[in-house]
């Protein structure tokens, strides 16, 4: 999952040169570690905002985006004419609609990041390895603040393996820590009940190099009111379901003592990460006695896709809305998500990106954003966010600030919307998104007490396929249109590959998705002979082979020019 391109250090005015990576290298780019983002004021054309020249607080000289630059956009789309559409979400959509209606975009993507993570730095989740399960494990817990006696205060008490004595300075990543282990630390306050929760975070330094942090917070062992602590794994490898275990396996032995801890975190440290598909067995020391067992963790055969519960996200919002925000996250757009529910945040978040698939998200990512950087979401750059709902009034507040879809989770709707979100598809992919994730095989899945639905469901199996097929409708024969150049280099024919779709809304819905940085990395990984060979292992190019090609007939169920009846696709789901 590309995420939030901040890194160690999360002090606004700690600025660094960054090497350049654009076309435009007329000048030099200044990046915060904490957030990176290109140089220079931006350009809007619209007169109801304050551009960079605004006094306000967060555009005065020295603050984090003052230093905004965004790159000549690239050139605009002809212009789209109306689509009859509905743009309220308790709208139907029209079944018999014509096949040129969608694609109806108002803003197109036009925001190309100076990116630290070069496209040719770009590798895949399962071709990454490392020597150790996890890199280190730090605890954190809350105190008085010393300068305030009615605020709270995060102290690391606790750090595996520790810190080598030849390491010397101040060490950033462990400075930065603790605040997203604990992003709404002024709303905690000492108790005798707490459900644990689970949620993770991502960073990523000026050279590019991720690190995720999969946290647990949970209420330690004791009597009277107490406050949580939160055990947090760094790694630089993504497998949620993988690090989710090692935490249970945690939480489990930390209502023993922290002794039982300890020495189980020294038991797995020295085991290898796993290869893709491929499982690694441990043995420890039982949380419930003294005995020796064996702990196996297994990493998915595709971790961006297969490791994704996508329950906690559908059974949050209906289908029509979460189509919405899949389609603006096509265009690269700035989405917010709003929950008190760290869990619930971190899990729709992660199943937002892992519907992206094969593509992957490229630009900003902060699951849990602290309060105290709420400025980050002034950034004119593509982003996606999780906060605290306690937050959606500053953001009102904010006058610099882009437009942004903003998503309450805990009420289920929309804050703020931009207005095309029900057109930005072909109006017939829309609805055969709609259609099946909206089917009874789904959403009767979803309504099932909590803890019934198993862990591989049907429901999951569904939502995956018909994501999948709709990439595969779009790109399923991209290779047919992989042209060899003069110079023996391989490059994907866009325009050709266009052309050859007979829907005029499929050619603009395209014409506008070539624009974005996802797709950029997409291509570029597939012009690259090694890494074309990489690919060709993915979950998507092996659909592209088997059963999803032949599938894709199910798209035209909902052309006004097909003549198949919908039940034959009802039987299908």
């Amino acid at each position: 999952m590309a995420d939030c391109e901040f890194g160690q250090s999360l002090a606004p005015d700690d600025i660094k040169k960054a090497p350049r990576g654009w076309e435009d290298r007329g000048r030099e780019e200044e990046f915060s570690v904490s957030c990176t983002v290109p140089s220079g004021p931006t350009k809007d054309k619209s007169p109801k905002r304050k551009r960079a020249n605004d006094p306000s607080p967060l555009t005065k000289k020295g603050s984090l985006f003052s230093r905004l630059r965004v790159r000549p956009r690239d050139k605009d789309l002809p212009t789209i004419p109306a689509r009859v559409a509905e743009e309220e979400d308790g709208g139907d959509s029209d079944s018999s609609s014509e096949d040129e209606k969608g694609a109806t975009i108002k803003f197109k993507p036009k925001l190309r990041p100076v990116s630290v993570r070069k496209p040719s730095q770009v590798e895949d989740d399962f071709d990454l390895s490392y020597p150790h399960l996890f890199e280190r494990v730090f605890v954190v817990t809350l105190k008085p603040d010393p300068a305030d006696a009615n605020k709270l205060t995060t102290e690391v008490t606790y750090t595996f393996p520790p810190r080598p004595p030849s390491e010397t300075g101040r060490d950033e990543t462990m400075e930065s820590i603790p605040q997203f282990c604990f992003p709404d630390i002024e709303r905690l306050k000492p108790t005798t009940k707490f459900k644990s929760e689970t949620f993770s975070f991502v960073l990523t330094n000026m050279e590019g190099n991720r690190k995720f942090g999969y946290c647990r917070r949970l209420l330690p062992a004791g009597k009277g009111p107490r406050l949580p602590e939160v055990t947090c794994l760094i790694s630089p490898l993504g497998c949620f379901s993988l690090y989710e275990k090692i935490l249970d396996n945690i939480e489990e032995r930390r209502q023993v003592s922290t002794t039982a801890v300890f020495t189980f975190l020294k038991a797995i440290v020295a085991n290898p990460f796993p290869k893709p598909g491929r499982s690694v067995q441990v043995r420890a020391f039982s949380a419930r006695g003294g005995e020796m067992e064996t702990v196996t963790f297994t990493r998915p055969l595709d971790s961006r896709l297969e490791h994704v519960d996508f329950s906690i996200l559908f059974s949050t919002l209906p289908p029509r809305k979460i189509i919405q925000l899949f389609s603006s996250m096509l265009m690269e757009r700035r989405v917010i998500l709003c929950s008190s529910n760290l869990s619930l945040l971190t899990g729709c978040a992660h199943a937002l990106l892992a519907l992206l698939y094969p593509f992957e998200w490229q630009h900003v990512f902060i699951p849990v954003l602290p309060g105290a950087l709420i400025e980050f979401c002034c950034s004119p750059l593509p982003y996606l966010m999780g906060m605290h709902p306690s937050l959606i009034p500053a953001l009102d507040e904010m006058e610099t600030m882009e437009e942004a879809l903003v998503v309450d989770l805990d009420k289920k709707k929309f804050v703020k919307k931009i207005g095309d979100e029900t057109s930005i598809l072909p109006s017939k992919l829309f609805q055969y998104l709609e259609h099946t994730l909206g089917s009874p095989a789904v959403t009767s899945e979803y309504q099932k007490p909590s803890g019934k639905k198993s862990s591989t469901s049907r429901a999951d199996e569904i939502i995956t396929n018909t994501f999948m097929i709709f990439f595969v409708y779009l790109y399923g024969d991209y290779r047919q249109y992989m042209k060899k150049k003069a110079d023996g280099s391989i490059e994907f024919a866009k325009k050709e590959y266009e052309k050859k779709f007979s829907s005029k809304s499929i050619r603009r819905f395209l014409e506008a998705f070539h624009m974005t940085q996802m797709f950029d990395i997409f291509a570029e990984q597939r012009e690259n002979p090694l890494k074309s060979e990489m690919t060709s292992q993915s979950t998507f190019e092996r659909s592209t082979i088997h059963v999803m090609k032949d599938r894709c007939m199910e798209i035209e169920i909902f052309s006004s020019k097909s003549k198949i009846s919908r039940w034959r696709l009802r039987k299908r789901i």
